[in-house]
């Protein structure tokens, strides 16, 4: 969980223990390529999935958002180490259920795959 591994696909940087080809297949279809709202899809960590935490109890909601927060540590230090020169949007979000890790790809214009461009070719 502190440091996944990350596969690039369709355009797309997905984390390797949701991906599954035919799963990532629907979602292309279903989002109509939309890269982002894909990333956005596949590239959670909800930890109440994973740390059991007794509702109301302020310490351990407190503890659980520091552990996002290191999770999502992690998550930026394997996706820049494993995808250089991509930058990446995303971290903790805190929803109502508790805090969720995400990432996505920045991508700056229809089309962009998050890479760094490409070098100009001399003559």
């Amino acid at each position: 969980m502190f440091r996944p591994r990350f596969v690039g696909v369709s355009g797309c940087v997905v984390w390797e223990q949701v991906y599954e080809p035919a799963n990532f297949r629907s979602w292309y279809e279903e989002l109509a390529g939309d890269r982002t709202s894909i990333e956005w899809l596949l590239n959670q960590v909800r930890l109440w999935q994973f740390v059991e935490v007794v509702d109301g109890d302020p310490e351990e909601e407190r503890a659980l958002r520091v552990l996002a927060r290191a999770v999502a540590v992690g998550w930026r230090s394997a996706l820049e180490a494993d995808f250089p020169g991509r930058a990446f949007d995303g971290g903790v979000v805190e929803t109502e259920d508790g805090p969720v890790v995400c990432f996505t790809v920045r991508r700056t214009a229809e089309g962009d795959d998050g890479s760094p461009p490409a070098a100009p070719v001399s003559p």
